[in-house]
């Protein structure tokens, strides 16, 4: 595995406890770290879709869920994650 996608994906680790111990912003600052890393990252996208769902913003959510989708059609997490959202 190379260096960048590890370092990214240790950052989206690290925002999914922040999320699990409800600390939104904690988990977006995670995840915008792990995008700087590397860009198209499936995982960063749906981190940050899902701390701006925890976060209510349901416009910004559906938007990330959008990106995380286009960016890894064969993995629908992401659609999972948005029809979750919805239901809140």
């Amino acid at each position: 595995m190379k260096t960048g996608v590890s370092d990214a994906t240790i950052h989206v680790a690290l925002g999914r406890v922040s999320l699990g111990e409800g600390k939104p912003d904690d988990a977006l600052a995670s995840a915008k770290t792990a995008q700087g890393i590397m860009p198209n990252s499936a995982g960063a996208k749906l981190l940050t879709a899902d701390a701006y769902a925890a976060k209510k913003e349901i416009d910004l959510a559906v938007e990330a869920y959008q990106s995380a989708y286009g960016l890894d059609h064969s993995e629908p997490t992401a659609l999972v994650h948005a029809s979750d959202a919805c239901r809140l």
